[in-house]
């Protein structure tokens, strides 16, 4: 992403929180990207929500995740010969 920054493939970053743009030196990628010609744009501050809003927002967003995984492990498990026997006795889809 910075290297794509630098060479002015984009403008704007936009992120839901500002930590989110990377887990350590938010201040110094920002300073790095408005150098370069490219702004920050937070779209959520963490003082707009309560902590509640904020834990289920973070756990709504676990199955989301979760669901991808589990759909690539079924496709796998089902491509697979030794899926056969799982999927006669209804183990698999």
């Amino acid at each position: 992403m910075l290297d794509d920054a630098a060479k002015g493939h984009f403008t704007v970053v936009r992120v839901v929180w500002r930590d989110r743009l990377v887990r350590f030196g938010v201040a110094w990628i920002e300073r790095y990207l408005s150098v370069v010609g490219v702004t920050v744009d937070v779209l959520r501050e963490h003082g707009d929500t309560s902590v509640g809003e904020e834990l289920i927002d973070d756990f709504m967003a676990l199955p989301a995740s979760l669901s991808g995984r589990f759909y690539q492990f079924a496709v796998e498990a089902e491509s697979t010969p030794s899926s056969r026997p799982m999927r006669q006795h209804g183990l698999l889809g």
